[in-house]
């Protein structure tokens, strides 16, 4: 054996003296594994499906669905949607089939409900009245109040709104719509000292006292309120469009204030000839306010006839709320009364029938 060399005994004896040694641990060795998992791919059911032979099914619109439920016309196809898609199997095969529906076009996307109402004095009854109609154009208010309609109407600055189509009538601006505008003005510097001192604040504050002055009247008939108006209203009136005629060169939103309450002077001047002319429409704009919280949850009628149908049933459901009616009962009892049979006498169901106020009344 050569020096540096050792024999097979010499290892095996270094092996038995080390494998007893204290500070040599026989513990086996633990090898860590780090596990990750795969995230899914998305679209793998799409892939699968697409990867199939395809058989297209289409459901075609028969009978009435093929018609307009408003005017009646033939509606027009304009594609197709996928609605579903379902494997099936035939012997020794998979297919995949995509069921789709026809898609139709409808002429009119956004249609409106307007709202008119007596006003809270001097009427002779109480009603509101709810009109659907395709558009805001200055058509529609002939159709709603007649166009030889000879009274009073309050209304805000929208340009439908214009007196050729009432010419016997009289037309008055509402008063909260010209605050609101120099309001929002300052609402906007809220905190600001520079805007709350602002020529807005001063027109909104003159235009407060009107309101203030109003609010302190006292009267009997509509003849002594425009009397009173004249000697209490109209100074203040004068003061509020001296006041903002004499403010050189607006700018921004106070321009867009001031030219719309000098647009609107000559109707607000008419509340000191017709006393039964309110300052603003806020009774109005409470009485639509279920529709536009409704439309939140409903978000929008199906058809034009259901459109029609909430108007309808918005105006029994209102006018019954302002002549103080149990509504559900008041209803319950319309609809049980009347049948195709009987032509019914229908003044003996107006809210203010006094056998209606009796049996339904809340007072």
């Amino acid at each position: 054996m050569t020096p540096g060399q050792t024999s097979l005994f010499e290892d095996s004896v270094k092996e038995e003296e080390n494998s007893t040694d204290p500070n040599v641990s026989t513990e086996p060795a633990v090898e860590e594994y780090v596990v990750r998992r795969r995230k899914k791919k998305r679209g793998g059911r799409q892939a699968n499906l697409d990867a199939l032979p395809q058989v297209d099914k289409v459901y075609e619109l028969k009978g009435k669905k093929r018609f307009c439920d408003a005017c009646g016309e033939e509606l027009k196809i304009i594609g197709k949607h996928l609605a579903h898609r379902k494997i099936k199997c035939k012997p020794m095969e998979f297919y995949c089939e995509n069921f789709y529906v026809q898609v139709v076009k409808s002429e009119r996307s956004k249609c409106y409900f307007w709202a008119a109402s007596s006003a809270k004095e001097f009427n002779q009854h109480n009603i509101a009245y709810f009109f659907y109609a395709a558009s805001r154009g200055d058509e529609v208010i002939p159709r709603i109040i007649g166009p030889d309609y000879r009274g009073c109407l309050m209304c805000d600055g929208h340009s439908a709104y214009q007196q050729e189509r009432l010419p016997n009538g009289t037309l008055e601006a509402c008063l909260i719509h010209i605050a609101r505008k120099f309001k929002e003005i300052v609402k906007i510097g809220k905190g600001a000292k520079i805007l709350q001192h602002s020529k807005a604040a001063e027109a909104a504050t003159k235009l407060g006292e009107i309101f203030h002055t109003e609010h302190d009247l006292s009267y009997t008939t509509r003849e002594e309120k425009a009397a009173k108006r004249r000697l209490r209203l109209k100074p203040l009136l004068d003061e509020f469009y001296r006041f903002i005629g004499e403010i050189k060169h607006p700018i921004g939103k106070l321009r867009v204030a001031i030219n719309y309450a000098l647009n609107q002077k000559e109707r607000v001047y008419q509340i000191f000839e017709h006393g039964e002319l309110p300052l603003d429409n806020n009774h109005d704009e409470q009485l639509i306010r279920p529709t536009t919280i409704g439309r939140k949850n409903y978000l929008f009628a199906k058809t034009e006839a259901g459109a029609e149908a909430n108007a309808t049933w918005y105006t029994f459901i209102q006018t019954a709320k302002l002549n103080q009616l149990k509504v559900r009962e008041y209803l319950e009892h319309l609809l049980s009364s009347f049948t195709w049979t009987e032509s019914p006498v229908w003044e003996a169901y107006l809210p203010w029938d006094p056998e209606i106020q009796r049996k339904f009344g809340t007072q």
